[in-house]
């Protein structure tokens, strides 16, 4: 991927606290370089340049725990168990179609647990997405370019600190408690907006991922890695007033129309630059066909 100075302005970004301002973005070297109400004049030399007229939100992008072999197949255990059936290239098809779903929803900092842990990191390392493996039992090598958390008799750390049991770390969606660190996205051929949508009330912990592994502080500002959503609304599905906070945009539910991940468009008006989405529909037949429904 290669270092692009992109300028946005006439949109809204959120501040510490997460209440939306107007301004402009600036990024530059994989980094968010600048922000404010007015850019200086030298930004104008920006490869690239957009001014949605107030009419855009740029917010970061999320970090959440995810499976990608399984997550087009449902959360039946049963059927976890064909995938043992299926080839690797199969698998690894799986793996690309649910990474594009995942970064298009605009999780930009995936927390990976999967039964393929190392070919998923394999695959993100061709695609030069960041992104934390969990490592179940801390038998993985660990590939320079992620960030790994390891899990041993339930307890999780993180670089050889113990951070928490793992059924406290990790929490469902639906049963997000206070001592939750993670989301926990389930295996779902729904649109994960939908679910991102449901944590609109805990939106901070959308961030914690970068937070734990120290990849960033999860918040716009300069310095920052340019993991970022930007949500169009002059599209006129998406015509609305513009929310005041994270928590409001999130309650629209809509999808993010451009993604930023490590400061390249990966997704841009709503189409995939970086990332291909393989056709799997003959592997989901094949596994209609060994479970008999």
């Amino acid at each position: 991927m290669n270092s692009v100075r992109y300028l946005f302005t006439g949109i809204y970004y959120p501040d510490h606290s997460g209440i939306l301002r107007k301004g402009f973005l600036f990024i530059d070297e994989y980094q968010v370089r600048d922000l404010g109400s007015e850019h200086p004049v030298e930004y104008e030399f920006s490869e690239y340049r957009a001014d949605y007229e107030y009419k855009a939100v740029i917010i970061h992008g999320f970090s959440a725990a995810v499976p990608l072999s399984t997550l087009p197949l449902g959360d039946d255990l049963d059927i976890r168990e064909v995938l043992g059936s299926l080839s690797r290239e199969e698998i690894k098809r799986l793996i690309m179609n649910s990474l594009y779903r995942i970064v298009r929803s605009g999780i930009t900092f995936p927390i990976i647990i999967d039964p393929f842990p190392d070919l998923v990191a394999k695959i993100l390392l061709e695609k030069q997405i960041p992104a934390i493996i969990v490592d179940m039992g801390s038998t993985l090598p660990h590939r320079p370019g992620l960030y790994y958390i390891d899990v041993e008799d339930s307890r999780v750390y993180i670089e050889g600190k113990y951070v928490g049991e793992y059924n406290e770390v990790f929490c469902p969606v639906e049963k997000i408690n206070s001592n939750c660190k993670i989301p926990v996205i389930p295996s779902s051929p729904v649109n994960l907006s939908c679910i991102i949508k449901e944590l609109s009330g805990h939106n901070n912990l959308l961030y914690n991922g970068y937070k734990l592994v120290g990849h960033g502080k999860g918040i716009i500002d300069k310095g920052e890695p340019a993991d970022l959503l930007l949500y169009d609304l002059r599209v006129p599905e998406k015509n609305a007033l513009t929310p005041h906070s994270i928590g409001d945009l999130l309650e629209l539910g809509y999808m993010p129309d451009t993604v930023l991940v490590d400061g390249d468009i990966i997704i841009e008006k709503g189409e995939a630059l970086e990332i291909e989405a393989p056709d799997i529909s003959d592997i989901l037949t094949t596994i209609r066909a060994e479970i008999g429904s």
